[in-house]
């Protein structure tokens, strides 16, 4: 039943980024190698609505690139990876972070051309 449960949920997240809490983050992060983590404060959903609408249309091509990219919102988590302040982006490398430190969470072509350039590293190396 578990199974049937997590394939259907995975199916309705398709074409969203995945909300995700502590545990299933560490899951995520610990799994897969090329990981996105949009972290964000529920309370402000004005603003992380319209992020998060944006960056779904990243999302879709970073299927392709086989990268998991999924949102956690909660703040218990912040210090472990080194962030200050929500919203942050990051981006876990065999579960390194690097986070995106170039402004506006809204420019998601210069998001895009980050992660871009993030993956090439990867591959390079």
């Amino acid at each position: 039943i578990t199974i049937i449960m997590n394939l259907t949920n995975h199916k309705l997240c398709i074409g969203q980024i995945e909300h995700v809490n502590e545990d299933m983050l560490r899951n995520v992060i610990d799994s897969e190698d090329d990981v996105l983590v949009f972290f964000h404060d529920e309370t402000d959903e004005d603003n992380i609505e319209e992020i998060i609408n944006g960056l779904e249309t990243i999302d879709d091509g970073l299927d392709e690139e086989e990268v998991e990219f999924v949102r956690c919102s909660d703040d218990d988590i912040l210090d472990e990876y080194g962030l200050s302040m929500m919203p942050s982006l990051v981006y876990f490398e065999g579960g390194i972070p690097t986070v995106y430190h170039s402004g506006d969470l809204k420019n998601h072509d210069a998001i895009l051309g980050w992660i871009t350039t993030e993956l090439r590293r990867t591959t390079i190396r």
